[in-house]
């Protein structure tokens, strides 16, 4: 039936046939919409349903509007003319705002926020479109101003948790690169988890996956250069002034104890950066929540989080790899429940919001909508699932004036309102107290000692500073730069009696440089005599000699030496331990029960299969 007609068909509310209508006993709650039971006028038993089939008489109408708080905070006032007062405890279970641009949301939020903020509730809000800057001289209390271009800073790993970095940087930066390398992306991901636990900031996670030789996998450069290629324009304007930085601005620790206003529009203009926006949304998001959710429970709203253009921070996925997943935002949001704080979502589309947020939002306040899909996912969640009330509410959304709103909270049936004026001037809030963090890059000589060691990390310092082509002057400078920014650090590899070799490593590598340097000195040293070898042998020995089924286990104490002496003493005629640690040795001997277990010191490996060798022959 046609909306209008529908619309005929309403009776007043003071009549006696609607008033016998709405004698009815309400059975469960759907959202928001009330689903109910009643007796119309007619004589028919309508279950379910807002009209009755037989005779099409509608028992309701949005014009019918509740009182929801005589003394909650005044919004605007309802289609009847009553004050639309929205009580504050009703943010605590997560408020929507939706509609066209131009239709009157974000005034009406921003009227919302600055009547919260006089009552109490510290408020952080992230601005995309750049206008809720205006608001700050409405705000009572202390307001921090960040903004693109300005004093805003980003360092990602202020977050703490690696695990959850990666995930940020899976579901924004590396979104799509995935399906690019189909054949690398397992690859891709663990990588990047490696990396990211080493790192502190952006500039560390790329020097460290260009660095990053730690396990011997197939066609790991064109892993590197992929993940590489995806971080490069953080080194460049304007992301390289936003994320180059080893401390975020706001201080991301003090962020829930006073207003904070978070300006993206600089970076949101420019559409190539769509994800590194998501990033920032995320990051700030993700932190404050996860602020909140370390509180004790309290039915007292203490701080509101506004996301403007929210479907940038949760957007909707189309494609569940599985069912749980989600944003992680999306994670934090939906147990925020009883931890003091509100969030207000603001969006253009409220069927681009991930659905499990969308339907933690206890309030949903709808302004003028054209998209079918987005009236149907807001019809839906008020239980107006019936063709005919569906087609109802849909012709009231096209047709809502600037300023009018439909409104549906729990336990109430929607009703419009018309929402208040909220003028506001330009401001141009003052950012010049902040001085810019002075980022400590590579210098190029820095650089060039750092891939020169990636490729020849085995030579000792005179060999190395011949080949780089520097004197004693300029290698001391840039070596002692690089252990001092923690770039590289010091092993020692010793061979006999004379000076130990100086080798140089990133901090933390597995293997060490030093293990390495010794399986291949010996590898050499053995290749040398005449022997065929194979070293490096994954998930097996160090090196193999199969002319005479024998192996050889480097030992520097920091492994399992006595699972690698078991895993090859019944497989292997002999097994050679070998260690540059004469006491590591003696120790192990005495533990040692396996006849064919031989402890040996690295410079002399070499020399006991050139004697087995001469024996045999």
């Amino acid at each position: 039936m046609p909306a209008d007609i529908l619309h005929v068909s309403h009776r007043d509310k003071s009549s006696d046939e609607t008033a016998k209508a709405e004698s009815l006993q309400t059975l469960s709650n759907m959202s928001g919409g009330v689903a109910v039971n009643w007796q119309c006028i007619c004589g028919n038993f309508v279950r379910g349903k807002r009209y009755c089939p037989r005779c099409q008489i509608v028992r309701f109408r949005l014009e019918n509007s509740p009182i929801l708080d005589y003394w909650g905070m005044k919004l605007g006032r309802t289609s009847e003319g009553l004050p639309f007062n929205l009580p504050s405890d009703i943010l605590t279970k997560h408020t929507m705002i939706s509609g066209q641009t131009g239709s009157g949301k974000t005034r009406f939020a921003m009227n919302l926020v600055s009547k919260v903020e006089k009552s109490g509730p510290k408020a952080l809000i992230i601005d995309v479109e750049g206008e809720w800057k205006n608001i700050i001289p409405n705000l009572r209390k202390e307001t921090t101003y960040c903004a693109v271009g300005k004093n805003l800073r980003i360092n990602p790993f202020d977050l703490k948790d690696p695990g959850l970095i990666r995930e940020l940087f899976r579901e924004t930066v590396f979104k799509g690169i995935e399906k690019e390398y189909t054949d690398l992306s397992a690859q891709m991901n663990f990588v990047l988890q490696e990396t990211i636990k080493e790192s502190n900031s952006i500039e560390e996670l790329i020097h460290n996956i260009k660095s990053y030789d730690r396990q011997k996998l197939t066609a790991l450069q064109k892993t590197k250069t992929a993940l590489l290629v995806r971080l490069d324009p953080f080194l460049r304007s304007p992301l390289k002034e936003i994320f180059l930085c080893t401390k975020s601005n706001p201080d991301f620790t003090t962020i829930d104890q006073k207003n904070v206003v978070i300006d993206l529009h600089e970076l949101d203009s420019l559409v190539a950066y769509n994800s590194e926006l998501r990033l920032i949304y995320n990051i700030f998001t993700i932190y404050f929540l996860r602020k909140m959710l370390k509180r004790e429970q309290t039915e007292q709203l203490t701080n509101i989080f506004v996301a403007d253009e929210a479907q940038l921070l949760v957007p909707r996925i189309l494609h569940k790899m599985i069912v749980t997943e989600s944003w992680p935002a999306t994670e934090f949001a939906t147990r925020l429940r009883k931890r003091g704080c509100g969030i207000v979502l603001i969006t253009q589309s409220p069927s681009n919001i991930e659905r499990d947020i969308f339907k933690n939002t206890g309030t949903k306040i709808s302004f003028r909508l054209q998209h079918q899909e987005d009236i149907k996912i807001i019809a839906e969640s008020v239980g107006f699932v019936d063709p005919i009330e569906a087609e109802y509410l849909s012709d009231k959304f096209v047709r809502l004036p600037n300023k009018n709103a439909i409104v549906s909270t729990i336990g109430h049936e929607p009703f419009l309102i018309i929402s208040d004026d909220f003028p506001i001037r330009a401001h141009e809030p003052e950012t010049e107290n902040f001085v810019p963090e002075k980022i400590d890059l590579p210098r190029p000589e820095e650089n060039e000692f750092l891939e020169f060691l990636e490729k020849q990390p085995f030579l000792p310092v005179r060999q190395r500073r011949k080949s780089l082509g520097w004197d004693d002057k300029k290698y001391a400078s840039v070596v002692k730069s690089l252990l001092k920014k923690k770039k590289i650090e010091i092993q020692k590899a010793k061979l006999g009696r004379g000076a130990p070799i100086i080798l140089y490593q990133k901090p933390k590598q597995i293997p060490s440089v030093r293990h390495q340097f010794y399986v291949d000195w010996i590898s050499k040293k053995i290749d040398g005599i005449g022997l065929e070898i194979r070293n490096n042998v994954k998930d097996g020995p160090d090196i193999m000699i199969s002319k005479f089924n024998s192996v050889v286990e480097v030992e520097l104490g920091t492994s399992d030496i006595h699972y690698n002496i078991s895993r090859n003493v019944t497989k292997y005629d002999a097994v050679v331990v070998t260690s540059d640690d004469k006491k590591l040795l003696e120790s192990l001997k005495q533990e040692n029960k396996y006849s064919n277990v031989l402890f040996l010191l690295i410079q002399n490996v070499p020399d006991f299969f050139e004697k087995i060798k001469t024996r045999m022959n």
